[in-house]
């Protein structure tokens, strides 16, 4: 991972050291170099080190209120309950704000979940969370507490007895008698109702009245509502809000900053935005330079908290699996690409220099505009799927060029990582170019199958696979279709998509000795294809070189009497007839 250097202490070497002398090191440090090696710490370890300083409440509650978040996230339960006891009311509330909701609707599982969680820290988590949220917020607990409970009120004319046999069984109060929807979740809710009496008996009946009076859906908007509020002071935005991250913006229409007026913090803007980006970068030297230049400057401040703002649009338009912090991490390295791949964008259209752009532009603008560039190439490969110029289950594409367009075609776009089932982040330009290269050769030898027969749609069951030396079209490419055609052109069958005969392999050998008798052969027919689907000659006759060389790599080493179907790959064979 690549940051700034925020501190030049290492938090791998500190937890490195025996726990003894390595709390003993943390603690000679001033609080903020403390706050800044948590930072710079992995999220799973970064509990090591708050419960060896002896300021670890005050560490807490000073960290960012999301790294807090995900730090959480990725230690686990039992370790969390640690840190939530030293986290401040209005943290918790920010983590049931991110977490409890999915869109506009309470998730259940959430809500259950962060109830025992807080129920179960030392000190009580959940009674602090109460009073601070019941003070801010009257909709909230009663929306929650929906999802597992029914209420019922006494009439006034009605004897506790006889309440007791005809209303719900669970009553402490003796006023409004509880039905569990649930029954594994009854403890979980009860304790809720318990907190909420132990507090206030008038917090109570009010929470247990809203149910009774409002309905469900007035309750939810409600608190939908207030949470979408709360979390826009932190610079979150809500599901709905964030889907504009990805609005098609060229680079003409980048807002730009006024530099002529001195840059301001404002002053309901903490210091630093609710997580830190650049503790988020891999390798991006566009970037960084541009970061480098602006260190120190106002400017600094507002590119974080713009760039913090872009990463939770990402956040919450993708829907991120919060539970997941490789995902969670995923997207905030996804951010960080983007804004390098803006910056590139903008720089090789109007040759501003890195700091400029980022100085001068609106970030979240930048990474719309890396966004439109991405996302024009997948609307190009839809678009040659649509149209059935090439298979929608990508058959017959050249193996080397199947997972990048696989990319293209994922919920988030991106490029394959070697060796993994997963895509990376476009990061650059030259990222863009590749990928434009290759639906250029698609689409190339796409349009150039379409005028040979038969067409794509009909090989599955127009060729006797079984007999050839494929034995199935899978392994059948354009490329492999394209070279097919043009070897039975060579040896005077015409220009057709058909297995060969086992027996013309050794002609068609001595008629394709070299790269130059190959393209001599092939030369008339690729102009006339060209000409009648309108593609590009060069790139066509680049990848039928790159085919043909493949082919003559296949045969190169076997001996002109014992060449056989079986040996190539490169062109069809019909091999049935083999001895």
């Amino acid at each position: 991972m690549d940051s700034l250097d925020l501190t030049p202490t290492d938090p791998q070497t500190l937890l490195a050291l025996p726990k003894d002398k390595a709390e003993a090191v943390l603690n000679k440090l001033p609080l903020e170099e403390q706050a800044s090696l948590i930072l710079l710490a992995p999220w799973e370890k970064r509990h090591e080190i708050i419960l060896m300083s002896h300021q670890s409440r005050e560490l807490v509650r000073s960290m960012p209120v999301e790294e807090l978040f995900w730090t959480i996230k990725a230690i686990g339960t039992q370790d969390a309950i640690h840190i939530l006891g030293l986290a401040t009311p209005e943290q918790l509330q920010f983590f049931l704000d991110l977490d409890l909701w999915y869109k506009d609707k309470l998730r259940p599982e959430k809500v259950a979940a962060w109830l025992l969680l807080l129920s179960e820290t030392e000190p009580d988590a959940l009674s602090a969370w109460i009073l601070f949220n019941s003070s801010k917020d009257q909709w909230l607990i009663p929306a929650m507490l929906r999802l597992f409970i029914t209420v019922q009120k006494r009439p006034d004319d009605m004897d506790i007895q006889e309440a007791k046999d005809v209303l719900p069984p669970f009553t402490i109060d003796n006023n409004y008698f509880i039905g569990f929807k649930k029954p594994e979740l009854q403890s979980i809710a009860a304790n809720l109702l318990y907190k909420l009496l132990e507090i206030s008996p008038d917090l109570y009946r009010n929470v247990l009245e809203t149910i009774l009076t409002e309905t469900p859906t007035e309750n939810l908007e409600y608190a939908y509502n207030l949470r979408k509020a709360r979390l826009s002071d932190w610079g979150i935005p809500d599901y709905y809000d964030s889907l504009d991250i990805y609005a098609k913006l060229m680079p003409d229409q980048v807002r730009k900053v006024d530099l002529t007026e001195p840059e301001t913090t404002p002053e309901d803007m903490p210091a630093i935005p609710p997580f830190i980006p650049t503790l988020y970068m891999e390798d991006y030297p566009f970037l960084h330079s541009a970061l480098q230049e602006i260190v120190g400057t106002t400017a600094m401040e507002r590119v974080l908290w713009e760039w913090a703002g872009a990463a939770n649009k990402l956040l919450m338009a993708d829907l991120v699996d919060l539970d997941d912090p490789d995902v969670l991490k995923e997207t905030l390295f996804k951010a960080s690409a983007l804004l390098n791949l803006g910056l590139e964008i903008m720089h090789h259209l109007y040759g501003d220099g890195a700091g400029t752009i980022l100085k001068q532009s609106v970030i979240e603008d930048l990474v719309r505009v890396a966004n439109t560039a991405v996302w024009s190439l997948v609307d190009r490969l839809k678009e040659l799927i649509n149209k059935a110029i090439i298979p929608a289950d990508l058959s017959y594409i050249p193996e080397e060029y199947i997972d990048f367009l696989k990319g293209l075609l994922a919920e988030r776009p991106g490029l394959p990582v070697s060796g993994k089932e997963k895509f990376k982040p476009f990061a650059s330009v030259s990222e863009l170019e590749k990928i434009q290269d290759i639906l250029d050769i698609v689409e190339t030898l796409a349009k150039a199958i379409s005028a040979i027969p038969p067409e794509w749609k009909k090989w599955d069951y127009s060729i006797a696979w079984e007999q050839t030396n494929l034995l199935s079209p899978k392994p059948f490419s354009f490329d492999k279709a394209l070279l097919t055609a043009f070897a039975n052109k060579a040896l005077g069958h015409g220009l057709v998509i058909a297995p060969l005969d086992e027996k013309e392999l050794k002609k068609l050998r001595t008629l394709w000795d070299s790269e130059s008798s190959f393209l001599s052969s092939i030369s008339k027919e690729l102009k006339e294809l060209a000409l009648k689907t309108d593609i590009n000659p060069e790139i066509l006759q680049k990848v039928m070189i790159k085919a043909f060389n493949q082919l003559a790599f296949e045969w190169q080493d076997i001996d002109e009497s014992s060449l056989t179907g079986r040996d190539v790959t490169m062109i069809l064979v019909d091999v049935h007839n083999e001895s």
